[in-house]
């Protein structure tokens, strides 16, 4: 009998064991992608933000902000738009890495972009998805471009610039479908990247640290000081991360 007791108070313990270590790693995961959940974004811009007064002299209403989302939501795949807003998935799984369209009311990208961005200025969007944030940066002056390598998100991208094409000028936006890592990022002053939306982050660092010009900037919806190449030389909110070659 004593062997028997033995025995299953074993197993008893191995399933205390199992369940305790599938806990911490569930909420491991639920924490992890708890911040890039859509659903979990609560920011919103309301009030005395708007109307911003760009360096350009460009006014940016809240309403020229809503226009762009709307079109950009609308232009989503159904697959892509069910899995972004009806489950807490952390985002749409692709082949390069995750994509969650960026908040671009937030009032940290918003502060963030009338800071660094104006006419002149060259502006990349690492895996530019449906190109959201593309668009809001041209209203900022800055001659736009994205790279985004899912063929889906990528067409979305291009039906929202024609859904906008009456509003608004994006004359000097292009959308670009391929792998930003073939791309040379010396040429442009800022550079904007969405963490998880590559797989190979670490590679990534490595080409941002060997090819950002001196004087260039990366705007990155990162953790803080997640890029050790690079010098972190500011935080706007809890989000935004500024970096500089060091």
């Amino acid at each position: 009998m004593s062997n028997i007791k033995a025995v299953h108070s074993n197993k008893k313990n191995y399933t205390l064991l199992l369940i305790s270590v599938l806990s911490v790693f569930f909420f491991f995961v639920s924490y992890s992608i708890a911040p890039y959940c859509i659903a979990e974004d609560k920011s919103s811009v309301k009030g005395n933000l708007f109307p911003i007064h760009t360096q350009s002299s460009q006014v940016i209403t809240e309403e020229m902000i809503d226009i762009i989302v709307k079109a950009c939501d609308q232009s989503l795949p159904k697959k892509i738009e069910n899995q972004l807003f009806s489950f807490k998935t952390g985002g749409y799984y692709v082949e390069k890495g995750i994509f969650v369209p960026t908040r671009i009311k937030d009032p940290n990208i918003l502060t963030a972009f009338n800071k660094v961005l104006k006419p002149g200025i060259r502006f990349l969007d690492l895996g530019s998805g449906d190109g959201r944030v593309v668009f809001l940066a041209s209203l900022f002056g800055a001659a736009s471009t994205g790279i985004e390598f899912d063929e889906d998100i990528f067409n979305s991208g291009l039906k929202a610039r024609d859904k906008l094409s009456n509003r608004f000028d994006l004359s000097k936006t292009e959308l670009i479908r391929g792998d930003f890592f073939e791309a040379d990022f010396s040429g442009y002053d800022v550079i904007y990247y969405f963490m998880s939306g590559s797989f190979e982050e670490k590679r990534l660092e490595e080409k941002l640290a060997k090819e950002l010009k001196q004087e260039a900037i990366l705007v990155g919806y990162i953790e803080h000081e997640a890029f050790k190449e690079l010098l972190s030389v500011g935080r706007i909110g809890k989000r935004i991360t500024v970096y500089k070659k060091r």
